[in-house]
């Protein structure tokens, strides 16, 4: 069993908070530090893959005890979700990639606001669990409603028919996993290098509403007589999201 006093020693708090008080020091209102160049987009970056993470957590339900932030050097993945489990500590790192065609478009500001609305959401889903609340009309646990968020939840209709007004639907396929997996799959053994983990899993984050292309999943799902996405390296578990979508495309494993 791990040691969690010693396993754990570079944690960040899932709620956003700094666990060093200067660090608050210098930073402009998206909590990024006041940096030049390659620092300030390194941070720009990260502050991304946080919202990527989270976005993540909160559409899966899932409830890590800790997360630790990955040293961008190639030892480790992006992030580390830290588990109790039948009375030890479990470790899942969590690689974060794109597609190769495909590039972020999330904007640069209100990162710190995006991270929280999903993490808020995923906090609602677990106290209202722990409540057992029910919604007796419905037939259903009220938790369900924010582990889950609606199709509109995020984008008002209006402004979704807007989005969608001149773009052509761009459907993810087995050559753009396969483009991931051979610029990932190299890296795989050494993501074990700082740390033991009890699984690696890849997810792969890609933005819904693209410059000139909307993503489908569900067409991706099956495309003709093709069966569903797949993947034959040693990630345990593959994901594809489509921010800010509540839908995710299970790569398998064979």
């Amino acid at each position: 069993m791990f040691n969690s006093q010693n396993a754990v020693p570079e944690v960040n708090n899932l709620h956003g908070q700094p666990n060093n008080k200067d660090d608050d020091e210098n930073k402009d209102h998206n909590g990024l530090k006041n940096l030049n160049g390659d620092s300030l987009q390194n941070q720009v970056k990260r502050q991304k893959e946080w919202v990527y993470l989270s976005h993540f957590l909160a559409i899966q339900g899932l409830q890590p005890v800790h997360i630790i932030s990955g040293k961008d050097d190639g030892n480790e993945p992006d992030f580390t979700l830290v588990f109790w489990e039948d009375n030890q500590l479990v470790y899942i790192g969590i690689e974060l990639t794109t597609l190769p065609r495909l590039r972020s478009q999330m904007s640069d500001s209100g990162l710190i606001a995006k991270r929280w609305y999903w993490q808020a959401l995923n906090i609602v889903a677990k106290q209202n669990l722990e409540n057992h609340v029910y919604d007796h009309e419905n037939g259903y646990l009220t938790a369900e409603r924010f582990k889950i968020p609606m199709k509109t939840a995020y984008m008002p209709r209006n402004k979704f028919i807007k989005q969608r007004k001149g773009r052509s639907i761009s459907i993810i396929t087995q050559k753009d996993v396969d483009e991931v997996m051979k610029k990932k799959q190299p890296k795989i053994e050494s993501y074990h290098i700082r740390r033991p983990l009890n699984e690696l899993w890849l997810l792969i984050h890609t933005d819904k509403y693209q410059p000139e292309t909307i993503l489908s999943f569900e067409r991706s799902k099956q495309t003709g007589n093709e069966m569903a996405l797949k993947h034959d390296t040693a990630f345990d578990n593959v994901q594809i999201t489509c921010y800010p979508s509540y839908r995710i495309l299970n790569v398998l494993k064979v």
